[in-house]
């Protein structure tokens, strides 16, 4: 099996205290030789793409303060081939959830 994934990250700091971000991703699987196991199968059959895409925004309340708070949207949509679906059974599908938290460095003394 291949995966092959593409990746971007996009900041934009509004003012000091707040940075929108963007985070993407297309992600997609390849099944080498699958042709040996299946009639309708190519011997680089693709299998499906996934993507990812999460908006946020962290807020930095204090300069003094190695802290971020966020919150964001995190979507993951995938997309199988015909193949995939009529012979390993996949249906497309989507995961998403909103996240917050809080971001710190751990410091060891």
């Amino acid at each position: 099996t291949v995966y092959n994934s593409y990746w971007t990250r996009i900041d934009y700091r509004v003012i000091p205290k707040v940075n929108l971000f963007f985070v993407g991703f297309i992600d997609q699987g390849r099944w080498d030789k699958a042709d040996i196991y299946y009639a309708n199968a190519d011997s680089q059959q693709k299998v499906y793409t996934g993507y990812c895409y999460i908006p946020g925004v962290e807020i930095l309340p204090s300069k003094d303060l190695n802290l971020k708070i966020f919150v964001s949207y995190v979507g993951h949509d995938y997309k199988f081939t015909d193949f995939a679906k009529s012979s390993l059974n996949k249906t497309n599908y989507s995961n998403n959830r909103f996240t917050f938290g809080i971001i710190t460095p751990l410091v060891f003394l």
